[in-house]
């Protein structure tokens, strides 16, 4: 079983249209479990309609009168942080006549282990359109697919990420819905890779388009793993949460002490999220 839940997003109303969504992973970083949720139905009376004979200690069937979908992950991946992108058109699908608008959650594996001693944790993007098809089939929320694998190649640095010292893969990604990128870039932090900018405006096929990797400072703390009984000890950045405001800038807090990098998107980045060169 999944140790419990982690990063859970709630969304009630976003741009005035009610979602009423709860979006539960499980597990961190093994045996992970995605879970949607009808807000209306996890929330007792007065607040919602959900049915708890006693709401402190609520019954397994009481819990999962409110599920929508659920998708369970190999156990080496687990469910440590979801992010819902809501109404992503389709260009390449523009001339069918349904289903060419999706909903998608990203969901992450987080990565607990320095320098690799363990699995590779990766970033998942998987459909959850609300809206059944024509045919009256069921819609993709209530049977979440993933569509996409979002990964950092361990040798595009040198020297390679496993190698620095601190962990490297994914943990969690921005979460404001506000941010000028929405639904077009994706920002997540991969502790040692730094903070990775995805363009997700093809879900199917999403390509990165811009990263940042903070230099080591006076204020890095060494960070240290044991391997076959050798223990290592060095000098690495690692990029545990990362946000984005809304006018665009990047942000990231080092877990190892290294401070907080603030950063903007310049190049095609920058011409994908909207904002000008002296934004």
């Amino acid at each position: 079983m999944p140790p419990g839940v982690h990063g859970p997003i709630v969304v009630s109303t976003l741009k005035g249209k009610a979602i009423n969504r709860l979006y539960m992973p499980y597990g961190v970083g093994s045996n992970g479990i995605i879970q949607i949720n009808d807000l209306t139905k996890v929330l007792p009376p007065p607040y919602g309609t959900g049915q708890y004979a006693d709401p402190s200690k609520p019954t397994d069937p009481e819990l999962l009168q409110s599920q929508i979908g659920v998708i369970y992950m190999p156990g080496v991946e687990g469910g440590h942080s979801s992010m819902p992108y809501y109404g992503i058109p389709l260009k390449q699908y523009a001339n069918f006549t349904d289903n060419n608008v999706r909903d998608i959650l990203a969901v992450a594996s987080e990565e607990t282990d320095n320098r690799c001693t363990g699995s590779p944790h990766l970033l998942y993007l998987l459909d959850i359109t609300a809206k059944a098809g024509q045919s009256g089939n069921t819609s993709a929320e209530q049977h979440p697919w993933p569509i996409s694998t979002i990964t950092v190649n361990d040798f595009s640095a040198r020297p390679n990420f496993c190698s620095r010292g601190t962990r490297f893969g994914v943990h969690s990604m921005a979460e404001n819905f506000d941010e000028p990128a929405y639904g077009k870039l994706m920002t997540s932090a991969w502790f040692d890779a730094g903070i990775r900018v995805t363009d997700i405006r093809d879900p199917y096929h999403p390509k990165e388009v811009a990263h940042f990797i903070a230099p080591v400072n006076k204020f890095t703390q060494p960070s240290t793993a044991v391997i076959n009984g050798v223990t290592y000890t060095s000098l690495d950045v690692s990029c545990d949460n990362t946000d984005v405001d809304n006018r665009g800038l990047l942000y990231c807090g080092d877990r190892v002490g290294g401070g907080l990098d603030i950063v903007r998107l310049t190049g095609d980045a920058a011409e994908i999220a909207g904002l000008h060169s002296d934004h």
